[in-house]
């Protein structure tokens, strides 16, 4: 009795263990393909993206209308400088851009200065005014520095009372006369491509800044300031 129930247990429990020993690869195949498809999803939800460090382009340069604002101060040489002294000067430029490397421009300038440099001539406070235009040459020594060369022409007056000056010699200086002026600067652009920061200064000539006399010495001067450059 006991064997014969053995033997039913048995042959009942064979085929059982026989699935299982067959069920057991596939189970194991069909978990290495789940670990294997979870592994490329994830690899396919997080592509490729750029560095966090790395710094984007920077923008062109901006090229077209440019207005430009400078300050500083105005001299004189020879004997106007024995006369008058140095003067506050501002400047104002309106520009337009040809090309990246060439600008025409037309700008008006301002200075207050007084007589008496010497003190020993009567002190009278007293604008000089200014307007003209020219070119200006640009040359980048790198993206975000440049230098300049920018000569101009243009006109000069002193705004004093009737013979102010003129008893001093310089009565041409109370009339618009000539001035031709050059200057030499350098500038250092911002990231923002509409702004600049520019250091220049340079001569001028003209003829009523010379005494009206025989032995009177040339009539130049000089200016230099610091200004800034926006580009519409």
């Amino acid at each position: 009795m006991v064997s014969a129930l053995a033997f039913v247990l048995v042959s009942l429990g064979a085929p059982v263990l026989a699935h299982a020993a067959d069920a057991a690869p596939a189970s194991k195949e069909l978990g290495a393909v789940d670990l294997s498809g979870t592994a490329l999803s994830r690899a396919e939800a997080k592509p490729d993206t750029p560095d966090a460090d790395e710094a984007p382009p920077l923008p062109p340069r901006k090229k077209g209308v440019v207005l430009d604002s400078r300050i500083g101060v105005m001299g004189f040489t020879g004997d106007l400088a024995q006369l008058v002294t140095t003067a506050p000067w501002a400047n104002l430029q309106v520009g337009y851009e040809i090309f990246s490397w060439l600008m025409i421009y037309g700008q008006g300038e301002l200075a207050f200065s007084t007589t008496g440099g010497d003190g020993r001539t009567r002190t009278r406070a007293f604008p000089i005014l200014g307007f003209g235009g020219g070119l200006r040459i640009t040359v980048h020594a790198t993206e975000r520095v440049a230098l300049f060369l920018q000569p101009g022409i243009g006109a000069i007056v002193a705004d004093v009372p009737e013979r102010a000056l003129a008893i001093y010699g310089y009565e041409a200086l109370e009339s618009l006369g000539l001035s031709l002026n050059g200057r030499l600067g350098v500038e250092w652009y911002a990231l923002s491509r509409h702004f600049a920061l520019g250091l220049s200064g340079g001569p001028r000539f003209a003829p009523s800044l010379a005494r009206a006399t025989a032995n009177a010495t040339a009539g130049l001067a000089w200016d230099a300031g610091a200004g800034l450059r926006y580009t519409f």
